[in-house]
């Protein structure tokens, strides 16, 4: 474990996270807080950099199976055993993963029979032997089913990832606890910067939905107005 002290100047450069949905901007761009991280060691970086790959959205979607990407998860929790904090952290993200997994395939009316491709951990095994529960037999330990139940029925996709990145971001602050300028406190910091970004990202798309849309209906709305003109009204118009 290298000096719990040297990358104090690190922590204290990066603005402090508020809560997800409480700040409408990211403190800083990804390219400073890039930047930044160049003060890691070399050893350190990489840590980093797998531990973000492995649960970034990107990387898991470019996996075609989910086989791939539990055998992902596995393989660095395996290699970080000299960092306990972020392997518990990688256990409960690929814990959130297979319950979120289980019930949009549960939604569309598949069987316990696909949750053979979430492993063999206590989480696929709960799965598989409570899949008719609404919260798989979990929702004590992971009150955040309960929420989800309601997104999920709707198919409210806006909602379910809301409640889901909301219970990332407490599962990163939970595990974070006693870390404040080691290691860890910078990875924890990079990965709930990921989590902000992620959803800014969304609600910039949903943005852009919903201009696009409300293109597409004025421009309909002027089509139909168009067409009820006679042909000297559209002259008087162009």
């Amino acid at each position: 474990m290298s000096d719990p002290f040297q990358y104090v100047t690190l922590v204290a450069s990066l603005p402090h996270l508020r809560p997800i949905f409480t700040q409408a901007h990211l403190p800083l761009s990804p390219y400073r807080l890039g930047e930044r991280l160049k003060m890691l060691e070399e050893e350190h970086r990489a840590i980093l950099d797998r531990v973000v790959s492995v649960v970034g959205w990107s990387s898991v979607a470019a996996n075609d199976a989910d086989a791939d990407v539990i055998a992902r998860f596995e393989a660095a929790m395996a290699d970080l055993e000299a960092y306990p904090t972020l392997v518990a952290l990688l256990r409960r993200r690929l814990e959130t993963r297979q319950l979120v997994a289980a019930l949009r395939f549960r939604r569309e009316g598949a069987d316990e029979s696909v949750a053979a491709g979430f492993g063999t951990g206590r989480v696929a095994r709960a799965i598989r032997a409570n899949w008719s529960d609404p919260g798989f037999g979990l929702a004590a330990e992971h009150a955040w089913l309960r929420e989800a139940q309601g997104p999920v029925a709707r198919n409210d996709h806006i909602a379910l990832e809301r409640i889901v990145l909301t219970e990332v971001f407490r599962q990163i602050e939970r595990v974070g606890a006693g870390h404040h300028f080691d290691f860890e406190a910078v990875v924890l910091y990079a990965l709930r910067f990921q989590v902000m970004e992620r959803w800014r990202r969304y609600d910039t798309d949903r943005a852009r939905t919903r201009l696009s849309r409300l293109l597409e209906s004025t421009l309909e709305t002027a089509s139909g107005s168009l067409a009820g003109l006679t042909p000297r009204s559209r002259e008087s118009l162009s």
